[in-house]
């Protein structure tokens, strides 16, 4: 709604109250909300057809996070070239989202712990 001028942003943020703590947390821990700790809005991936030969482009695959945790081995080479500073290259500590998928591992995340711009991400 920010982005469409239908509200202002916030200039602080609400706090944390008890009802949204649905859990225990250590001591030495806090809450935060996730919109202050991402430098950026989540976006979409890309995931053309894959190719059944190497390529120089690797395209993760929905089972390279549907465990929760990232996979490499799950990947499909594309014949596309991706420009070197495209947002769509990984980098190591990328929050990955999946969006699409059975409805049981719909929102299943995993952080990106692979070697940046190692893969592209697909429509995870």
């Amino acid at each position: 709604m920010v982005r469409e001028n239908k509200i202002k942003k916030p200039e602080t943020l609400l706090p944390i109250l008890n009802e949204d703590k649905y859990f225990e947390i250590p001591n030495s821990w806090m809450w935060i909300r996730l919109q202050d700790i991402i430098l950026e809005p989540p976006k979409n991936g890309y995931s053309p057809k894959g190719v059944d030969y190497p390529t120089s482009t690797k395209n993760l695959t929905l089972t390279a996070t549907s465990s929760g945790f990232f996979k490499e081995e799950h990947f499909k080479y594309i014949e596309e070239e991706i420009p070197e500073n495209s947002y769509l290259w990984l980098k190591k500590g990328d929050i990955l989202i999946q969006r699409s998928n059975s409805l049981e591992k719909v929102g299943i995340s995993c952080i990106y712990d692979g070697n940046d711009n190692a893969y592209i991400f697909t429509l995870i």
